[in-house]
């Protein structure tokens, strides 16, 4: 496995966990202001809910599927459950594995794909928004993590892919 596919991995399995986690909580405790003032990426404006959070992890996979295999702008879900957020995770994430593994094997990392999703369309390179969606993702995946512990819920550590990578044996 390589770094890239690692931390994709690592990815993908901790906003599986955080899902997972996400399903034990009330529908009180996911729609509670939970999320910190000012933690926020400019352009990621949402409410400060845990539930809104996950909504946005999700929904980053999906609009970015949708610019690699040059479909149209996914609809984002309103009054989305956690069962349904899971759904979809494994739909993207299957997506967009696919994509990381072929952009590694034929080398295609500093190769450029028109983003027709933007607004005006943009050219990108393949690994510049892999990095985008590792560090940004990572950066909401910590915001939740505090929120779960907001909410009492310390079972989830810190992310930390030295802890995931022992656990995988």
């Amino acid at each position: 496995m390589t770094l890239t596919q690692l931390l994709f991995k690592h990815h993908v399995e901790g906003l599986g966990s955080l899902l997972e986690a996400a399903g034990r909580l009330t529908d009180r405790q996911l729609d509670e202001e939970t999320v910190a003032q000012g933690d926020e990426i400019p352009y990621d404006l949402h409410d400060k809910t845990l539930r809104a959070l996950l909504k946005a992890l999700v929904y980053t996979q999906e609009v970015w599927l949708a610019a690699f295999s040059a479909s149209e702008t996914p609809v984002p879900s309103q009054g989305c459950t956690i069962d349904r957020l899971r759904e979809r995770h494994a739909l993207s994430s299957d997506g967009l594995a696919r994509y990381v593994e072929e952009f590694e094997a034929k080398g295609l990392w500093q190769s450029e794909f028109v983003d027709a999703l933007c607004c005006p369309p943009e050219r990108l390179t393949f690994g510049g928004v892999i990095a985008h969606i590792l560090v940004f993702s990572a950066h909401r995946r910590q915001m939740a993590l505090a929120a779960f512990r907001k909410l009492g819920v310390h079972d989830q550590g810190y992310g930390d892919p030295l802890v995931w990578l022992r656990a995988q044996g």
